[in-house]
Order: structure tokens, then sequence, then C-alpha cells
């Protein structure tokens, strides 16, 4: 969510970040052509430089090899599924959870329990896996077994993988 304003669907996503754009622009003092140059802005940058971790396919590959369902929670925008899609890795996933959609952020219960409906599985058979301590013990509070993958930094806890491959040798 950005401020009150709710985005809900890619279409008001789409039209936010070309205002977003537009009044960057002013902010410079630029004040002929906003649109396009903001329509330019928006082409350059929305869905670009991607890259997954190196990883991060064959990791998604063994666990849907394996029969896991998989979704992502994410504290983002409604454009999340055609992220995931533009990095190659739209189809590995059964659900996308955005915050903007859902009306809460990470750790609230809520932004979980979403995907866990989705994907109708209960927390005790789940794994969760995040960037962020303070989320992935979240996902730990409803029950799930939760990672807290820390690639820059030693793991402090035992619940702290520095690869997502880590998970696999989890389960093995």
């Amino acid at each position: 969510m950005l401020g009150d304003r709710r985005l809900l669907t890619v279409e008001n996503e789409i039209a936010f970040w070309k205002e977003y754009f537009a009044a960057l622009l002013r902010s410079q003092g630029i004040g002929e052509q906003i649109e396009a140059r903001a329509e330019k802005l928006f082409s350059a940058y929305w869905l670009k430089g991607i890259t997954p971790y190196p990883e991060t396919e064959s990791v998604l590959r063994w666990f849907r090899e394996h029969g896991f369902s998989m979704g992502v929670i994410s504290d983002t925008f409604p454009s999340l599924q055609l992220t995931i899609a533009t990095a190659g890795l739209g189809a590995y996933f059964d659900c996308y959870v955005c915050s903007d959609q859902v009306g809460a952020m990470k750790p609230d219960p809520r932004m979980y329990r979403t995907a866990l409906d989705a994907l109708n599985v209960c927390a005790a058979e789940s794994l969760y896996v995040d960037d962020y301590d303070v989320e992935a013990d979240g996902a730990r509070a409803l029950g799930m077994t939760a990672f807290h993958i820390c690639r820059e930094s030693a793991p402090k806890t035992d619940w702290d993988i520095a690869s997502l491959s880590e998970m696999i040798a989890y389960l093995k």
C-alpha cells in the first residue's frame, strides 16, 4: 500500500506509476511533454532488471517435481504475478498474495493465512522462506516451518540459511 492509496489491480498500479513519474519530472522543474516523458520512464523501468539468484529455478523445479504447491507472499503491488513471470519463474507458483490486495503487510497473520487458504494447506504442512527475519518469525508463529535467508550475513539461528538449496537439504 502507498499511504492510503490501495492499488488493487495491475491497471491501477500502472496508472499510479505513470502519475509518479510525471510528479517526479515536475519536481525536477521539467514542464514540457510530461506525459510522454513519464510514459518513457515507466516503459524503461516497470518490470525491468529482475534477475533471480542462481539456484532459484533449480530449487523451484525440485519442489515442483516433488509435488509441492507453491505460492509467493509479498509486501508489494498487484503486479506481483507479472513480476515473477517476467523473471521466468511464473510456472512454478500456484498463488500470489500481495499486501496491497490483502490490506495488510507481513508479519500480519492475514498475509500467511491468505496464502495457506489459496493453497488449501495448513501451516504445519508448509515451508516458508523470507529475507526478513521478523517476517519469517511471523510465519513460524502460525506454525509454519519458516527459514530466514541471509545471503549477506552469517547465520545466527538454526532457521537462518544462506541459499534456497538448504531448504531441500532440510527435507532430506
